[in-house]
């Protein structure tokens, strides 16, 4: 209707877009009712768990890591340790 409307509007949904032959524009949007705007904002709660138990099992992985290692040693000291004890020709228990 010749209307130019500007602005930031979180509850539309885009539907469509069209040019009529004398180059006018419409674009049809939906407004969101209350149970699609409580699905979004259910979404957005679940990405941001999701994000935040991933980083937990990486938090968690690193710690079980230095865990072992300070309980069995590095790989590389496990090595050592065996290469020395099959020098001196004892056996190694695992």
């Amino acid at each position: 209707d010749g209307e130019t409307v500007c602005g930031i509007y979180k509850s539309l949904i885009f539907e469509s877009a069209t040019v009529n032959a004398s180059g006018n524009v419409t674009v049809k949007f939906h407004i969101k009712d209350e149970t699609e705007a409580r699905i979004d904002e259910l979404e957005e709660k679940c990405a941001a768990l999701e994000a935040e138990n991933a980083e937990m099992k990486q938090t968690q992985a690193e710690q079980d890591e230095l865990l072992a290692e300070i309980l069995f040693g590095t790989e590389e000291e496990t090595e050592l340790v065996e290469d020395i004890l099959e020098e001196e020709g004892e056996e190694i228990n695992e």
